[in-house]
């Protein structure tokens, strides 16, 4: 019984240690900006299967406050139902990361 106890405890363990750096990865920055908005649709859609069918395209536009334009589809917000187009993201020392999405420009 009390190698169940032991074995009960550390799938705990392992469960709360795994959690905790999903977690960690799921907040930290992408290494490139693709991987940043794949990982903000798969948090914020509806169906995280959205996240493998964008088509994301860099945009002309940088922004002096939001950072660089990324145009995308295949993407609705959760709220409005509306297709979230734009995306603004900057690059900080260890990757990139969304400042903010949109329907527009």
């Amino acid at each position: 019984m009390k190698k169940r106890g032991k074995f009960g405890l550390l799938l705990a363990l392992f469960l709360s240690v795994g959690l905790l750096a999903g977690l960690g990865y799921l907040r930290s920055p992408s290494a490139t900006p693709e991987a940043a908005i794949r990982k903000y649709v798969f948090l914020q859609g509806l169906s995280s299967v959205e996240a493998f069918h964008l088509r994301i395209k860099r945009g002309d536009y940088v922004d002096p406050r939001y950072g660089q334009q990324f145009v995308v589809e295949g993407f609705r917000g959760n709220g409005t139902g509306m297709e979230i187009h734009f995306f603004y993201l900057k690059k900080t020392p260890v990757g990139w990361r969304v400042v903010s999405a949109g329907t527009g420009p």
